[in-house]
């Protein structure tokens, strides 16, 4: 059992910089007072000299003190030997420090020759002028980088000059851990408060190898935050965090250490239960070289100095306790000076478990999204370092807190995390395999000689409505183009033959709409995909996703400060500067499309998923330096081919500006590639008489139809009642069946209902049955 004590949070972090492998130097008096047992009744504290980063003591006097009689007592650390310094035989006998007396150098009577000197009980040669004697060595304490200012001193980064070691020093006195047991604060000190509560784990207090530590709370600043001890898993204790109503970001739960190697180990363990905003947390093991120097110690610290990030891994938390095995391998590797570093358990500075709120769309601001409110609380118990062989049978491994075969398991077939699905089976080297005559193709056993989605070969995918008869698309097979590079298939019409209806959910999709949308292209790192996460949650529907890709102009708003022009009024907005930024981000624009469409196919790879490209798209044609007609065709045919390429199920919606008309509508829709377009983007009203898109600037234009759209692209058109300050009221669920079929005779496919409206589903279910077919 390891010996409790209390010790003040600032004398803790003293203590751990001063003592445990990140500086060097010896404790003040107060530190080492506060060491287990300092001042503790009927207890020794440990001598400074024993203490880890202490140096060895200086030389006895050279008098040592006599004493008579060969029974005298000589005061600690020092021995009682009989004669002279000249090794005459004598009665009396003399007090002397066998570590560095000449005469009697590591037992009585051994006496160095000339020229040397005794060092820790061993003879060895004297140094010369600005050498100092170090174990057998003689060191330049200015220069020796094991020996910074002082014998056993070292400097992690290898330098040292002028008797210090540079700024960002790394763990000059790391311990290996070398009993796996770090913390299951049966020591802590009940009614002590936790901030006082430290704690040695790998060795005895005052040992060597002991590393003392203790537990910490950070937060966001926002509700009430409490760091406690509570009861733990079947013990007495555990270390718990809770808030009341974070708001920011969240908070977490910590261990300041000193510097560790437990690379002898595979990995780390520990006990935890809570309730979290969504049911995980992230462990970080910050690492000496993934941390930073430390800005007020230029011996404490890190070494990293760009890009520090520390390992992390994912751990779901519920209401129970659960016992959670990490091997080093499940955690994502740390970075450091533009270099990734793999995790060995060697350099561990503490531990980190953070708690973080979950994000939504700030209601009624669509494709703005914020932190959502909410308690937390956690509690982490029995940490420990542990070995596979200990935990698990020959030929298994640890995933997900178990002991696996990685030639048998269904969920863990060859790696750990490698499932399994749709059919298959982990069939040993070959990993997972399908029945006979099936093949595996996203995600799922398919027959590619019948499969829609994959037909023929995985991701062929046959245009809506078509068959697939002996791997090869009939019926309504759609256009192939070579615009590309390489064969892509426009789809058609997602809806089938019936009047789609659709909104946009905050979070899953409402089973009795046709398709649900989701803005995208808002997330502040491009490699971000939030609309990938979005997807599975169709799996096992039969609602189509449908994404509102605004990249270019979030992105232009994020990078430059480039609004919408109809709400950014300052001169600087996308219909005057958005040109100029497509055309210096090009390239990064096209890959963003690129990346986001191969991650969102490996989501969601069977059935198509709808993009409504850029609304409002034509307007880099005005204002300052804008892009020709001819530019912005180039540009569309650029972001369609990313999608495609990566997404074979994809269906291209292109936006139509309702305010453009006669020549420059016609020019827009002359330069756009139809070929790699199935549906056109309208945002109109359903009831506005002769089937203009809407009732104040179409009324009397020949092109301000659907009719007239339809006809001059050949497309179906999906309508919408737009989003924000624009918002048209709903006059396509609140119409009449007579309405609606004339509009489905003018091209309309589907609608797009913002906000969703009460009773919608009552609504569109009485709609239905009353409305013709969109094939006809």
């Amino acid at each position: 059992m390891k010996q409790a004590f209390s010790i003040r949070f600032s004398e803790a972090l003293a203590l751990y910089l001063s003592v445990l492998g990140c500086a060097g130097g010896e404790p003040s008096d107060e530190v080492a007072a506060a060491l287990p047992g300092g001042g503790a009744p009927n207890q020794e504290a440990p001598a400074l000299s024993s203490m880890p980063g202490v140096p060895a003591a200086s030389a006895s006097p050279a008098q040592p003190p006599p004493c008579s009689g060969a029974n005298c007592v000589c005061p600690q650390g020092q021995s009682s030997c009989l004669g002279s310094l000249l090794g005459a035989n004598s009665d009396s006998a003399t007090c002397v420090s066998l570590g560095s007396d000449a005469a009697n150098c590591g037992g009585c009577g051994v006496i160095c020759a000339l020229g040397q000197v005794c060092n820790a009980g061993v003879c060895s040669a004297a140094c010369g002028v600005g050498l100092t004697q170090c174990d057998t060595a003689c060191a330049d304490t200015r220069t020796d980088a094991q020996n910074c200012g002082g014998c056993g001193l070292a400097c992690g980064a290898g330098q040292c000059v002028n008797g210090a070691c540079p700024p960002g020093k790394a763990c000059a006195l790391k311990k290996e851990v070398v009993a796996p047991g770090l913390a299951d604060f049966e020591t802590y000190v009940a009614g002590a408060a936790p901030e006082t509560f430290g704690f040695s784990f790998n060795a005895a207090p005052g040992t060597p190898l002991a590393v003392y530590a203790g537990p910490y709370q950070y937060s966001d600043g926002t509700g009430a935050q409490a760091l406690a001890m509570v009861p733990g898993n079947m013990s007495n204790y555990a270390a718990s965090i809770s808030n009341t109503g974070a708001s920011v970001w969240g908070g977490g739960l910590g261990f300041w250490m000193g510097c560790i190697d437990a690379s002898s180990y595979d990995g780390i363990a520990f006990s935890i239960r809570g309730q979290v905003p969504g049911g995980s947390v992230t462990l970080s093991t910050p690492t000496e070289s993934t941390s930073a120097p430390a800005v007020d110690d230029p011996n404490a610290g890190g070494t990293c100095l760009a890009g520090c990030v520390a390992p992390t891994a994912p751990v779901p938390v519920t209401a129970e306790w659960q016992r959670v095995v990490l091997p080093w391998s499940a955690f994502a590797p740390g970075t450091a000076d533009q270099a990734t570093l793999p995790v060995s358990g060697d350099g561990i500075t503490g531990l980190s478990f953070a708690v973080a709120l979950e994000w939504a769309e700030v209601p009624g601001a669509a494709g703005t999204y914020g932190p959502v409110s909410a308690p937390y609380e956690l509690a982490v118990d029995d940490i420990a370092f542990f070995r596979t062989t200990e935990l698990c049978a020959a030929g298994q491994v640890v995933c997900d807190s178990g002991c696996v075969d990685l030639v048998s398991s269904n969920d863990h077939c060859g790696a750990c995390g490698n499932a399994c699905t749709g059919g298959s089976t982990c069939a040993g080297e070959r990993g997972c395999a399908c029945p006979d005559g099936l093949t595996f193709c996203g995600g799922s056993c398919v027959d590619v000689a019948t499969d829609t989605s994959h037909c023929g070969a995985c991701g062929n995918f046959c245009a809506i409505g078509a068959a697939c008869n002996a791997g090869q698309c009939s019926g309504d097979a759609g256009t192939t183009s070579n615009r590309c590079g390489q064969p892509t298939r426009r789809l058609g019409n997602p809806f089938g033959c019936e009047f789609g209806w659709g909104a946009n959910p905050d979070f899953a999709p409402q089973p009795f709409v046709t398709f649900a949308t989701k803005w995208v292209g808002y997330e502040p790192d491009p490699a971000r995909c939030d609309g990938c996460t979005w997807l599975s949650s169709f799996n096992g529907t039969d609602v189509i996703p449908t994404y509102i890709a605004y990249f270019t102009a979030f992105r232009a708003n994020t990078d430059a400060g480039l609004g919408d022009c109809n709400l950014d009024f300052d001169g600087n907005n996308l219909c005057t500067g958005g040109a100029q930024f497509i055309r210096s981000n090009r390239a990064r624009l096209i890959s963003i499309y690129a990346s986001y469409a191969r991650g969102s196919y490996a989501i969601h790879p069977n059935g198509p998923v709808l993009w409504i490209i850029e609304p409002d798209f034509i307007q880099y044609t005005g204002g300052t330096n804008a892009l020709s007609m001819q530019e912005l065709g180039q540009f569309a045919s650029d972001i369609m081919c990313a999608i495609k390429s990566n997404m074979p199920n994809a269906v291209i919606a292109l936006n139509h500006s309702t305010w453009t008309r006669d020549a420059e509508l016609r020019s827009y829709w002359q330069n756009m590639p139809l070929d790699l377009i199935d549906m056109v983007h309208v945002t109109s009203m359903a009831n506005v008489p002769g089937g203009y898109f809407n009732d104040y600037d179409a009324i009397g234009r020949d092109d301000g139809t659907f009719r007239f759209l339809s006809q001059l692209t050949g497309k179906p058109l999906l309508a919408d009642t737009s989003f924000g300050i624009t918002t048209q009221e709903d006059s396509w669920s609140t119409g009449n069946a007579a309405t609606l079929n004339a509009r489905i005779a003018e091209g309309v496919v589907g609608a797009l209902i913002y906000p969703t409206p009460n009773a919608y589903e009552q609504r569109i279910n009485g709609l239905r049955p009353q409305l013709g077919s969109t094939c006809e």
